[in-house]
């Protein structure tokens, strides 16, 4: 129930900030209605590259803000 809450959640987020991105660009409803339909359309397949990319790193999910900094403290 929570991981669909928190799906739902960034879902409505994208939305909205691509409609208000492209309303305060255009001045059209129309204009941003549409770009709240094309932002996911391309969102889906594109948001995995950046895991790929990390993928092929040789410590791959180990990767993150933890890890990475953990030298720092």
């Amino acid at each position: 129930m929570v991981i669909a809450a928190k799906k739902t959640s960034q879902v409505i987020t994208h939305m909205t900030i691509a409609f208000a991105i492209a309303y305060a660009m255009t001045g059209s409803v129309m204009f941003s209605g549409l770009a709240i339909i094309i932002e996911p359309v391309i969102n889906a397949p594109v948001a995995p590259l950046p895991r790929k990319s990390v993928g092929g790193h040789p410590r791959g999910s180990e990767i993150g803000s933890r890890t990475l900094y953990a030298h720092c403290r």
